[in-house]
């Protein structure tokens, strides 16, 4: 007992190392960018950075200083774009969340470095399938780094009243989660003791929004609790001192997220007081007020990364397996449950594991935190930031500034040219696919659907950026399995919004009727 206290003791330094490790690079990183699209003295943002390691190990044989370990993708922000201001050409960013902005530019370093191991030079490739796939060095692994808690369902956890060990520690009592969550429910997601409340502690299987609705039925006509009533932010806005029942409701009080549960969604927010206001496992949307967005959480986003990779559909035409993030690690000095972020990321999906076939798996990452802080964190009286940035490790264009969805400095008519457009928006990258078809002579794979014939180079041309995603049956097998079984009111996109081509043509006007005659994909 006493050498089994001892290894877990050992394993818990060394991920501290290893998360610490993590974050100083990043913030490195960060540092090193000029001062153009980040924050003032007024304003805070968010961060996301990707970082590779060379000789990391699962079950910690490995020296943390001795890991090879380099960003190769970094990102900022907090801010997406309204439904009305999407766009039908693949030129404007839907999401500018740091996650998903390090993620996109993590897509432009594999393009990259898929040409450059065409020229037997790229540093994570180590041959090609017969099918012309690129393969993965077996020694390389990548970590997703991440300043605060991601939106959504990861968000939700208790608030504690004292932290007895360090910012990280926000779950009342002790949270105890071992590093490999091995005594985490594989059903409900959550550890056993933890006091979340009685909503919170509702699992998922047993059907939260139930409980929600009988708390609500209880509540609705009570005028304490429209006294009491709360903000987004769970700020109160009545005075609990009037109404001493109702305190405890606050002792127990958890942290909020401002993303809504998707209207199709089973399970909806009571809007109660304390650990009442949250159901836990629903798909939510972005966080944010105004025109709404259809961009689903960040947590929502990660949780399907975790099961149909981070690379997407169309690299998942030119990879051997999906890429995993193997840790994520939270910035230190900000709320943090290891338990919500197992619920979020892998809880939700983990009995569902075995409805996706190889090479598709629910992945398990490390859940970690760092004890660094970020220098740019979120302040109460301080503003979000406007701008977003993206940085990756490529040779041309590897630094941009984006505000709202377009590249910062151009005209809406300069986004219809290359110098215009995001290098990571979805037509550049829809390009960068066919760059790399054409270079390692796959060209099998640009087959239609419905043909056997091979295109020529004008009828590739013509191909829409739907077409060639739905060329990848097994992931879009894979994602269509796992959201069924777990993720069933996930929104689905307006087949209008992906029908362009990499082919500069006159812009397309996205407006309600052309919503309309398009079906959802």
């Amino acid at each position: 007992m006493a050498s089994e206290v001892i290894v877990m003791a050992s394993n818990k330094a060394k991920n501290t190392k290893l998360a610490d490790r993590i974050a100083d690079l990043c913030f490195q990183k960060y540092n090193e960018l000029p001062k153009k699209g980040k924050p003032n003295k007024f304003e805070w943002t968010y961060m996301a950075g990707i970082v590779k390691v060379e000789g990391w190990q699962r079950g910690g044989g490995y020296d943390v200083d001795s890991l090879r370990m380099e960003v190769v993708s970094l990102g900022t922000g907090s801010k997406c774009i309204g439904q009305s201001k999407l766009s039908c050409n693949g030129d404007i960013l839907n999401d500018s969340h740091a996650e998903v902005m390090a993620r996109r530019g993590f897509l432009r370093y594999l393009y990259e470095q898929m040409y450059e191991h065409r020229m037997l030079n790229s540093h994570i490739f180590e041959g090609t399938t017969c099918e012309g796939k690129c393969i993965l060095k077996q020694n390389i692994t990548f970590h997703f780094f991440i300043t605060h808690t991601p939106c959504g369902d990861a968000s939700i956890f208790p608030k504690a009243i004292m932290y007895e060990e360090g910012p990280g520690n926000c779950l009342k009592g002790s949270e105890s989660v071992a590093n490999e969550n091995s005594n985490v429910s594989a059903e409900t997601g959550s550890s056993a003791g933890t006091a979340f409340g009685d909503l919170i502690c509702e699992t998922l299987s047993t059907g939260p929004y139930e409980s929600c609705k009988r708390r609500s039925d209880s509540y609705k006509n009570s005028q304490e609790v429209k006294r009491l009533k709360m903000d987004d932010q769970g700020n109160k806005m009545g005075d609990p001192d009037k109404d001493l029942s109702m305190q405890h409701y606050y002792d127990n009080d958890i942290h909020r997220t401002g993303g809504k549960c998707l209207r199709n969604e089973e399970r909806q927010d009571s809007h109660l007081p304390g650990s009442a206001y949250h159901t836990v496992g629903a798909v939510r949307t972005k966080p944010g007020r105004g025109d709404p967005t259809l961009s689903v959480s960040c947590s929502d986003k990660l949780a399907r990364w975790n099961a149909v990779g981070v690379q997407g559909a169309l690299l998942a035409q030119l990879l051997d397996r999906p890429i995993y993030f193997q840790t994520i690690v939270i910035a230190g000095g900000v709320p943090f449950s290891e338990t919500a972020m197992f619920r979020a990321v892998r809880g939700r999906l983990q009995k569902h594991a075995n409805c996706l076939k190889d090479p598709f798996i629910v992945a398990s990452p490390l859940l970690l935190q760092s004890t660094v802080p970020f220098i740019d964190a979120r302040i109460k009286d301080k503003n979000p930031c406007p701008s977003s940035i993206v940085w990756c490790h490529v040779k041309e264009r590897d630094l941009e500034v984006a505000v709202g969805g377009k590249k910062q400095g151009f005209t809406k008519k300069a986004t219809q040219t290359i110098s215009g457009r995001l290098s990571i928006c979805k037509k550049e990258l829809f390009k960068q696919y066919f760059h790399v078809m054409h270079l390692f002579k796959v060209r099998h794979l640009l087959i239609p659907l419905t043909s056997n014939q091979v295109l020529d180079d004008d009828q590739v041309d013509e191909m829409t950026y739907l077409t060639a995603k739905n060329k990848a049956r097994d992931y879009q097998d894979a994602w269509r399995t796992i959201r069924a079984a777990a993720f069933p009111a996930w929104s689905s996109k307006c087949s209008a919004l992906l029908l362009f081509t990499p082919e500069d043509k006159a812009p397309t006007v996205l407006n309600l009727q052309t919503l309309q005659r398009y079906r959802r994909v």
